[in-house]
């Protein structure tokens, strides 16, 4: 498939170049667009790259899960930003000002995008990588897109980002949101235990504290426990396969952004 994308780019520019020469070169001598021409066409393909990158940012969604709280007698709604203990507690941002809640005061509000969408393409993931504001201290940049519920694995060539991995995975449930922002791989591990030593989890990238990138759940005796993706069902971190958490974790440096929408 990428090298069909390439052939295909390949073939634009090809044409590109020839139209150009059309206009350059004619059968009485070399001809030179003159000022007023060469800002036409520049202005032509500056309209041409604004309409398609304005098509691919509305379709670049957050995912945010919204909760409810009354205080002072008044229904306040925000959005979950994280949770602890699995929901014991939740950090709310609400009217720009941001506090934790005990769940007893926090009523999480259904979200109607709970249903996968149709995947961004290729091109689409690199148009909009290339053209924000996202960077990386390493040639490897993450994007899990929550929206989706899947992760794009981009490496860095000649200052741009290409795409090299399409992951599936499961995020956080509604109640256990995965954590949204821009962070850093701060510590990778082979494995950990979870609950009192009761499963484990193999190959973890860590990128805000208790939020990590990990395996699906193993009994101790090395069964998988849920294999669930492309749904929201984790306590807020990020699960793949064994072997696609094996890649991240072979692959993806420590201090690598993250970008997690």
């Amino acid at each position: 498939m990428m090298k069909l994308l390439k052939y295909i780019t390949l073939t634009f520019l090809l044409l590109c170049s020839f139209l150009l020469s059309y206009f350059i070169f004619n059968d009485e001598g070399r001809y030179y667009l003159n000022e007023s021409e060469s800002e036409s066409m520049s202005d032509y393909y500056k309209e041409i790259f604004e309409s398609e990158y304005e098509k691919v940012k509305q379709k670049v969604k957050p995912y945010i899960v919204k909760a409810k709280i009354v205080e002072n007698g008044k229904e306040l709604v925000g959005e979950v930003i994280e949770d602890k203990q699995n929901g014991k507690e939740y950090h709310l941002i609400i009217d720009n000002e941001d506090k934790w809640y005990l769940n007893y005061y926090v009523t999480i509000l259904a979200n109607d995008e709970t249903k996968n969408k149709d995947s961004l393409s290729a091109e689409e993931i690199e148009l909009y990588v290339n053209n924000s504001t996202l960077s990386s201290k390493t040639n490897y940049l993450i994007w899990v897109d929550l929206y989706r519920i899947e992760t794009y694995v981009l490496q860095k060539n000649d200052n741009h980002y290409f795409l090299i991995k399409r992951l599936n995975c499961a995020s956080g449930a509604n109640i256990t949101p995965t954590k949204r922002g821009i962070y850093t791989i701060g510590n990778k591990g082979t494995h950990f235990y979870g609950r009192d030593n009761t499963y484990i989890c193999y190959n973890y990238l860590q990128y805000s504290g208790s939020y990590l990138l990990h395996s699906f759940p193993y009994s101790l005796d090395k069964k998988v426990l849920d294999n669930r993706l492309k749904e929201r069902v984790s306590n807020g971190c990020i699960r793949y396969s064994f072997d696609d958490s094996k890649y991240l974790y072979d692959n993806i440096p420590i201090n690598s952004t993250i970008w997690i929408n």
